[in-house]
């Protein structure tokens, strides 16, 4: 029976593990405030929030006569937004639209692989006003008379014209994140979630967008609303803050703009204004953008962390990557930086075009000699819409496109090396990683708490590596990985913490390693497993070629024979833990994830039963 008048649902996907932090959908929010401006009768669901996908779509349901069901992301919720899709296939009177970075960058073979009825493109505000008046009330004359959507007509798949982007910003409503639940995301924040929250025990960082897109054309880059920089005016921005403010209690601003300080004018206007606020916020900068008096005056407004675009410390490599700036911009950004007490995340992506052996390991050797600045060093990904991935499939190094976006897009060689030199770089990028690390030292850890969602919770007393002075973080919990980063909340910069010294009751377990070399290096410390099995030395299993003249406790198994192995070895304990590293996987993590704890309990079962 209807109880309430709904005619469209917007769903949120569930991006991760239930009760676990996660990016907040704020394109959706968009989606949602426009509507509802309009007059639609919205219902929106974020699955975040909810353990139990299927009762509470199916309540949803039940309760309205839902007509249009609406969903987005990127290429990377592939197998989220497909599933999603899927359980809506059996309501033949629900249409189906998608939207976001998954559809506009692929949209033919997203169409088709996801099987949707319409598909918004690009910025979405005005598309899906126009295409919802269509489908609800047959206001226009033609499908094809609605810019930038892809539908099908008499079986065929039609994109119809492009549609400008949105000029003026401040004649779009504010972003609706009540109904996606913002407040249970504010709440549900831990200062371990992301070291960029950690400043606080109880963060309760907010996203929001004072821009859309960005100048520049990186080649690595895919901008899903749009090539056009625009922005927002200030005044626009600050009304809507106050509103945030005076519902919700937030003490953290995370700035989403691709990148913040394209205009210095603007940027130093909205410190002055940010400033009796007193929160703390963190934004996207172009290293050539900031010098030591602007800095000094971002700090002062609050500022306490800068997201770099650095991508290496090579010219050649900045040069054919077309990021328009020096290695020399980069050095004098970070030490300026960090002179002004701010923090710095930034990555070096090995694997552009014009990357060789002498380009990589100049990046390499720079980050050695650098290391105060903690520099995150990964591979570079092609996906979907970028310069990188068209050339990718130019060169047939991308031969299944639909199964290159199902396996996550995953990182391929697209130098002009062997594969064995590639693989070669990606070892010594692990290598490195592992060897100039910065530690902290863990004076005390105790457990404080419980979540019902993340374990017990710690209050933690460290050293910070950078500027020695002692840090205590309370509200602290579990992460599934060997090391966490955090940041020092007295000089901001970053470092990792090893997580079977930051948590009191750690347990080790037996673990399979996608990286040789750690695996090698745990093993060596001799750890002790004790569950109900079995009391014994801790066994690192690893991915890879074999390493001579290793301890006994690390043995080298192809993941693919997994299965077979730990069925010949009843000897053997098995492993309980999986751990990624940076290696090249064929699938996307967490179908790894899944297919490992599926094998790990048959095998486990098969024992049992073989014991009678």
């Amino acid at each position: 029976m209807t109880t309430n008048n709904y005619d469209i649902l917007l769903i949120a996907p569930k991006y991760g593990v239930f009760g676990h932090f996660y990016s907040f959908p704020i394109g959706l929010a968009c989606i949602s405030g426009v509507l509802k401006f309009n007059g639609f009768r919205v219902k929106c669901l974020n699955l975040n929030h909810h353990e139990d996908e299927d009762k509470v779509i199916d309540e949803i349901l039940n309760n309205n006569e839902i007509k249009i069901v609406a969903t987005g992301g990127l290429s990377a919720h592939f197998n989220t937004i497909k599933a999603l899709r899927d359980k809506f296939k059996k309501y033949k009177d629900i249409t189906f639209i998608l939207g976001g970075g998954i559809l506009s960058s692929e949209p033919m073979l997203m169409f088709d692989a996801i099987d949707i009825d319409y598909g918004v493109l690009n910025e979405g505000e005005e598309t899906i006003v126009e295409l919802v008046e269509y489908l609800l009330n047959g206001t226009n004359s033609s499908i094809e008379n609605i810019h930038g959507i892809i539908y099908k007509q008499e079986n065929k798949v039609l994109l119809s014209k492009p549609r400008d982007s949105i000029e003026n910003l401040d004649n779009l409503p504010y972003p609706d994140y009540d109904s996606f639940e913002i407040d249970k995301y504010l709440d549900m924040q831990k200062p371990n979630d992301d070291f960029t929250i950690s400043l606080f025990d109880d963060p309760r960082m907010l996203p929001v967008l004072t821009t859309r897109s960005c100048p520049f054309s990186c080649t690595f880059c895919y901008h899903p609303l749009g090539k056009k920089y625009r922005i927002s005016s200030l005044d626009y921005f600050f009304k809507w803050l106050d509103y945030l403010l005076s519902k919700y209690e937030i003490n953290i601003l995370m700035l989403l703009d691709e990148l913040f300080s394209v205009n210095k004018e603007r940027m130093m206007e909205f410190a002055k204004r940010i400033k009796p606020y007193n929160l703390k916020w963190f934004a996207a900068m172009r290293v050539t953008d900031i010098d030591d008096e602007t800095l000094k005056v971002l700090k002062d407004a609050g500022l306490y962390c800068i997201t770099y675009g650095l991508e290496s410390a090579s010219d050649i490599v900045l040069k054919s990557m077309k990021k328009k700036i020096k290695v020399a911009d980069v050095e004098n950004a970070l030490m300026l930086t960090k002179k002004h007490d701010i923090g710095i995340q930034g990555n070096f992506i090995f694997g552009d075009s014009a990357e060789t052996k002498q380009t990589y390991t100049e990046t390499l050797d720079w980050w050695k000699k650098n290391k105060q600045y903690q520099v995150m060093l990964s591979s570079i990904s092609a996906y979907p819409g970028t310069p990188i991935y068209l050339e990718a499939l130019m060169d047939n190094k991308i031969e299944d496109k639909l199964q290159f976006i199902k396996d996550g897009c995953p990182q391929i060689n697209l130098t002009k090396m062997s594969n064995q030199e590639y693989i070669g770089m990606r070892q010594d990028i692990i290598d490195s990683i592992y060897e100039y690390k910065l530690y902290p030292t863990i004076l005390e850890s105790k457990i404080t708490g419980y979540d019902a969602y993340r374990g017990n919770l710690y209050s933690i007393s460290l050293i910070c590596p950078h500027c020695n002075k002692e840090n205590r973080y309370n509200n602290m919990h579990k992460v599934e990985y060997f090391v966490t980063k955090t940041c020092c909340r007295e000089c901001n910069q970053k470092f990792d913490v090893p997580v079977e010294k930051m948590f009191c009751d750690y347990k080790y377990e037996d673990t399979y390693f996608f990286n040789s070399k750690q695996a090698v290096e745990v093993a060596k410390q001799n750890n002790s497993v004790d569950n109900q099995d079995s009391q014994h030395t801790q066994y690192c299993y690893y991915e890879g070629e074999v390493i001579e003249n290793v301890s006994q406790n690390c043995v080298n198994i192809p993941y693919d024979n997994l299965k077979s192995f730990f069925t010949e070895n009843k000897e053997l304990p098995v492993p309980t833990k999986i751990q990624f590293g940076l290696a090249s996987l064929i699938r996307d993590r967490r179908t790894i994830q899944t297919e490992f704890a599926d094998t790990m309990r048959e095998i486990k079962q098969n024992r049992m039963l073989s014991h009678g």
